[in-house]
C-alpha cells in the first residue's frame, strides 16, 4: 500500500480504510468470542478433576508450584477447559489406575501437564480423540500456546501444555 500513495492516493486511503474497518471487525469477533466463553476457574476445575476421577475408581493426584494465578484470565480460562477435556479422555478413553496433574509456572511459560498410567493411544486411534484434542489446539492457538502428546500402547498418555507469558508493555508518561 505503501507504493500506492504517491501513485494513487484515493486509492490508497480506500484500500486504509478497509483494512481498518476489517481490523475492528475482528477485534469486536474476538471480543465477543472472549465475553461468551464460560469463565471457569482453574483451582475448581482442579478440585472438579479430582472428583471425576475418584468417582470413575481412578486416584488422583495434583502437583502444583502454584495454580498459576499470576496468568491472565484468558489464560487460566483456556487451560481450565483443555483440562477440562483431557480429564474427561482419561476417564472416558484411558482405562487408567491413576491420574496426575501437573501446574507450574516457570520462567517466561505456564504449563499444564496431565498424566495417567491407562492403555495410551494406538497411532490408528488418534482420529477416533482428534475432536477433543483440535479443540484445545485450536483453543491454545488463541494464546499461543502448544500441546504436546505423548503415549504409548501400554504406557498411559501425557500430554503437556505450554503457554507463553505475555510480558505487557511498559506504560511510559509523556509519551504520545
Amino acid at each position: 500500500m505503501e507504493r500506492l500513495i504517491p501513485q494513487n492516493p484515493d486509492q490508497a486511503s480506500k484500500e486504509a480504510r478497509e483494512i481498518q474497518n476489517i481490523s475492528r471487525s475482528v477485534l469486536l469477533q474476538v471480543r465477543e468470542l472472549i465475553s461468551d466463553m464460560q469463565s471457569i476457574d482453574l483451582g475448581e476445575e482442579c478440585q472438579q478433576a479430582a472428583q471425576i476421577c475418584e468417582s470413575a475408581g481412578i486416584s488422583f493426584k495434583l502437583e502444583r508450584n502454584d495454580e498459576l494465578g499470576g496468568a491472565p484470565p484468558i489464560i487460566r480460562n483456556i487451560l481450565s477447559l483443555c483440562l477440562r477435556e483431557c480429564v474427561t479422555n482419561v476417564v472416558k478413553h484411558s482405562g487408567a489406575h491413576k491420574c496426575t496433574i501437573r501446574l507450574e509456572e516457570g520462567p517466561g511459560k505456564y504449563i499444564l501437564q496431565v498424566e495417567d498410567d491407562g492403555v495410551g493411544i494406538a497411532k490408528e486411534n488418534h482420529d477416533r480423540f482428534g475432536s477433543g484434542l483440535l479443540g484445545m489446539k485450536e483453543r491454545l492457538l488463541l494464546i499461543e500456546g502448544k500441546l504436546e502428546m505423548v503415549t504409548g500402547e501400554t504406557k498411559g498418555t501425557k500430554i503437556t501444555i505450554i503457554v507463553p507469558k505475555v510480558k505487557k508493555p511498559a506504560i511510559t508518561e509523556g509519551i504520545q
